[in-house]
């Protein structure tokens, strides 16, 4: 389905199949939620084969299932989330841990990275959302709205704008103030996907309850 922002509907769109992770052809790529085999098995590692290089590197430093994974436009780092409640930030290349980022107190179930590549987004199984400066690991700030586990991240080209969603509902995030926009209830609730149009001008949302909707909703940057 697709409304706009007032929930005016505008028209039906054929039902997606089976279950969307997400949007991005590099999280579903390494998204260990879409892996068959038991997590325990892979014993918290993850395995990339990188975009014209013909060796595998190696990720390692978890002490639990990796849970979610996310990588910087520029190709240079590897962020990993666990069930550890960690998160790793690895070179892309060598595999060598930069750094570390502690905070959590439950599973990380999204990651994401500001298309600047300067910070990195996480949220975990409760809901809270954290900020990081990607360059030194500092912990910027910390949202908590949201009532239950985050689901998807979506952010801006311009990287000012964070929409998060989860089983509750969908919010639009002010970057760098940490501070709510707005929150879009009802049928943009239960978010399982989440995209910013490239014009920065809609939120492409697909929820998934019984049957998967899609609902694409005017992106306004005012706070209400």
């Amino acid at each position: 389905m697709i409304f706009t922002l007032n929930k005016k509907r505008l028209s039906n769109l054929a039902c997606l199949t089976p279950k969307i992770f997400k949007f991005s052809w590099v999280s579903l790529i390494l998204s260990l939620s879409s892996l068959t085999l038991p997590l325990e098995n892979i014993a918290a590692q993850t395995v990339v084969k990188q975009t014209n290089v013909s060796k595998k590197c190696r990720f390692t430093g978890h002490f639990a299932p990796v849970t979610a994974v996310a990588i910087s436009p520029d190709g240079k780092i590897l962020a990993s989330g666990s069930a550890d409640r960690s998160i790793k930030l690895s070179n892309m290349v060598s595999g060598r841990e930069i750094n570390a980022l502690q905070g959590h107190t439950e599973v990380i179930s999204r990651l994401a990275i500001s298309p600047d590549s300067k910070t990195i987004i996480s949220g975990d199984a409760t809901g809270v959302i954290k900020l990081w400066d990607i360059s030194t690991g500092k912990l910027l700030r910390t949202l908590q709205e949201h009532t239950s586990g985050i689901r998807a991240f979506a952010i801006s080209r311009d990287s000012k704008t964070l929409v998060s969603g989860g089983q509750d509902n969908t919010i639009v995030w002010d970057i760098s103030t940490g501070k709510r926009i707005y929150t879009l209830r009802g049928d943009s609730s239960d978010s399982e996907s989440l995209a910013i149009s490239s014009d920065g001008k809609n939120i492409i949302n697909i929820s998934s309850s019984n049957t998967v909707k899609f609902g694409i909703f005017a992106l306004e940057r005012k706070h209400i």
